[in-house]
């Protein structure tokens, strides 16, 4: 393997772990407001529709939470 397909392949597998690690951080923020969602929805329980309850979760999840959204 000559130096220029080192360099390549060692560009492509950090092309890679970027990407993964970028999946991690969303996978991360999904899963933390689906716990935000369910715990208001549990909460307010069948008083309020799904409208409402994600409205709550977002305030929520904006106050507690560095990532807006």
């Amino acid at each position: 393997m000559t130096f220029s397909q080192q360099d390549e392949s060692l560009r492509q597998r950090e092309k890679k772990d970027q990407i993964h690690s970028k999946w991690r951080n969303a996978n991360k923020v999904a899963t933390d407001f689906n716990r935000v969602f369910r715990g208001v929805k549990r909460q307010l329980q069948s008083c309020a529709n799904n409208e409402t309850i994600l409205q709550r979760a977002c305030e929520f999840y904006r106050n507690h939470n560095v990532v807006n959204l």
